[in-house]
């Protein structure tokens, strides 16, 4: 079931819904194992933390559709309390999420009726519960995420280690080894956008209708986001961790 939240003194105030926008507030990725073996630990998430802001909203994963954008972000405990953006890496907890704000445009084409008239039966949709999000991401590395019933660890990948990239699902192995689940532990991540979707990798990607509980909850982020060789960006592997239900 959907759990209320109350996080009305964590977020900057936002104007309400413009006239051609729609607003809601979203799970983007929780820092833990996705239903597609992909593992997002903590602190490769929290400095991908910025990561999201002004990427693009499709509708399942199709670069094609895009219906509107992520405008903001924070992060968030399980217990939904917003967590300081100074926090150092060793005062985090094990589990956060990062919860996005975003706007879907009513009118991306305004003279074209039949699509506005698409986009509010998508709104409606949404709003009565049937749809989830699912994060997009870029990786430049990853290392093995294993762990059993008693014991977790995480495997740098290298020479020696390489052999257990045939055993990950998304290489089409069966996802274990020698009793060991065997996960995808992804480094150097950001965020490149987010799907609107029925069946998410997070479970936890929940939509969050009710704007008024976010009331002044995000802080403007602009003054605090690093800027990174864009060099970088060319060397990603494009990972589409969240995309359904492997």
């Amino acid at each position: 079931a959907r759990r209320a939240f109350n996080l009305s003194s964590a977020f900057a105030s936002h104007a309400g819904d413009s006239y051609d926008l729609y607003k809601l507030y979203t799970i983007l990725v929780s820092t833990d194992w996705n239903r597609n073996d992909d593992v997002f630990g903590v602190e490769p998430v929290w400095n991908a933390r910025h990561s999201p802001v002004d990427k693009p909203f499709n509708l399942e994963h199709n670069p094609r559709n895009v219906i509107g954008h992520i405008t903001d972000c924070i992060v968030v405990d399980e217990n939904y309390d917003t967590i300081a953006d100074d926090t150092s890496v060793t005062n985090l907890p094990k589990k956060f999420h990062i919860l996005t704000s975003a706007v879907i445009y009513k009118h991306i084409k305004s003279r074209d009726e039949k699509l506005s008239e698409e986009t509010q039966e998508l709104i409606e949709s949404i709003a009565s519960g049937e749809w989830y999000v699912s994060m997009e991401a870029l990786f430049s590395n990853f290392d093995y995420a294993l762990k059993s019933q008693t014991d977790s660890k995480i495997i740098e990948r290298t020479e020696a280690t390489a052999f257990l990239t045939k055993h990950l699902r998304v290489h089409g192995g069966l996802g274990e080894y020698k009793g060991y689940k065997v996960g995808r532990y992804l480094k150097d991540i950001t965020f490149s956008g987010k799907g609107l979707v029925k069946n998410p990798g997070n479970p936890e990607s929940y939509i969050f209708n009710d704007t008024s509980m976010f009331q002044g909850a995000f802080a403007n982020l602009n003054d605090v986001f690093k800027s990174e060789d864009s060099t970088t960006y060319y060397r990603h592997i494009t990972a589409y961790s969240n995309i359904g239900e492997i």
